[in-house]
């Protein structure tokens, strides 16, 4: 579910005839080997979750927690930071100095 600088690392993961679903991504264009993404005959699916209801979202993510209980998918390391951290870890994520995933706890 990685777009940005991951895409790429993403799709080397990939098993033949594995998945990955872009829901989100900071930079507009990625780049990726061609030749490594179809003969491990890939498939990459958007998923522009700006056209759902917010029912239609939820139960978007509610698939995608199915398959993490499962095992199936395994969440990124993440980073718990409290609401007034905010704007400096947004700002880490702007000048690309941001480590885990960051969380904003409310």
């Amino acid at each position: 579910m990685l777009g940005g600088s991951s895409f790429e690392s993403v799709n080397q993961c990939l098993a033949h005839r594995g998945r990955h679903v872009v829901i989100a991504s900071i930079e507009a264009r990625v780049s990726f080997s061609l030749v490594d993404f179809y003969h491990r005959e890939a498939r990459l699916i958007g998923v522009d979750t700006l056209k759902l209801s917010f029912s239609e979202s939820a139960g978007v993510l509610r698939e995608i927690v199915s398959l993490v209980n499962a095992g199936v998918l395994t969440p990124p390391e993440l980073d718990s930071i409290a609401i007034e951290q905010g704007p400096r870890a947004y700002q880490s994520v702007l000048e690309g100095s941001a480590g885990p995933k960051q969380v904003i706890r409310f």
